[in-house]
């Protein structure tokens, strides 16, 4: 089956395109464009200025690290930096050990990705590649409608009908339309230059 995009679906499209920028609260980006600077503890998705990424790089200057071990923590990394601010990172000594994952519990992988995998059913309730291949075969050409066969086909035989272009399948007592040609049109540039403003 052909998709193809006509006016309308063009001139929807084209909406969408524009939705999805942010609306223009400057009216340009040129020069040197200038934001509010966050506080280096923000750790929001605001803008990173210039004197955001100094004061950051500031505070790491004359920073120092340790790492200890700890008889029931494991190994702890601690990074003081010259502000006086500390930020640990404890790894455990110990093995880790995961269980089975359920539809309520992490395990080997996420309970939300296990209950996507039981969702399906045993592979003998789905049908075999030679099953779904075999659901249509090819068989020909006719002239017309007239012209396809009234006996020996079995379900799923097809015929391409030339002076209509449209295909038949056999559905075991009688013959099924499935489609015809069509023609497809693009659409102009002239088009798209009116639609898109």
């Amino acid at each position: 089956m052909a998709n193809y995009l006509d006016t309308d679906g063009l001139t929807y499209v084209w909406s969408k395109i524009k939705g999805m920028f942010a609306p223009k609260a400057s009216p340009e980006f040129t020069g040197t464009p200038i934001a509010p600077t966050p506080a280096t503890s923000d750790d929001s998705n605001k803008i990173a200025t210039t004197a955001y990424v100094k004061n950051v790089v500031e505070g790491i200057d004359g920073a120092t690290y340790s790492l200890t071990q700890s008889q029931s923590d494991g190994h702890i990394l601690r990074f003081t930096g010259s502000d006086g601010t500390d930020t640990e990172i404890t790894i455990p000594d110990n093995d880790t050990t995961y269980s089975n994952a359920t539809a309520s519990a992490d395990g080997l992988m996420s309970s939300s990705d296990f209950s996507k995998l039981a969702g399906f059913s045993d592979a003998s309730n789905y049908a075999l590649k030679s099953e779904i291949t075999g659901v249509y075969k090819y068989k020909g050409s006719v002239a017309d409608y007239e012209h396809l066969p009234s006996s020996g086909q079995t379900s799923g035989d097809v015929y391409d009908v030339q002076d209509t272009g449209m295909n038949y399948a056999w559905n075991g007592t009688a013959w099924d339309a499935l489609g015809m040609s069509i023609t497809i049109t693009s659409i102009s540039n002239a088009t798209i230059d009116t639609i898109c403003v």
